[in-house]
């Protein structure tokens, strides 16, 4: 994400600059949420993932659930990038604790729930 992130910038700058006359990009938006939305977004999502895959019988159904939890974070984007849904710092700083707070309780779920013992028999 990081990576993308850097090579994004560096090609915005390069075509908006020749129109602005200024570095636009990143602001303070994208800096909060390449560094504080991303990564608990990824946690969240690992985590969700790993309880799905424990829980379901094959990789099939873990993979087509774990394809759904992308999609409000799907939506959000597009919306931000439509101009309908405009998100300040403050919005983003608390989408990326509650993703966070969520990460927890699922951490917490995953530990409780599975056992390498419960896992190995449901590999059997």
């Amino acid at each position: 994400s990081w990576v993308t992130f850097l090579i994004y910038g560096i090609i915005a700058n390069i075509l908006m600059y020749p129109m602005f006359g200024t570095l636009m990009f990143p602001n303070l938006n994208w800096i909060i949420l390449v560094v504080w939305v991303v990564p608990a977004c990824s946690l969240m999502v690992i985590l969700l993932n790993v309880l799905i895959s424990a829980k379901v019988r094959g990789f099939q159904e873990a993979y087509q659930l774990g394809g759904l939890i992308v999609l409000p974070l799907i939506a959000l984007v597009a919306g931000q990038a439509s101009g309908m849904l405009l998100i300040g710092p403050w919005m983003l700083l608390m989408i990326g604790a509650a993703l966070l707070l969520i990460s927890v309780v699922l951490l917490r779920l995953v530990t409780s729930w599975n056992s390498r013992q419960q896992l190995a028999e449901s590999q059997i």
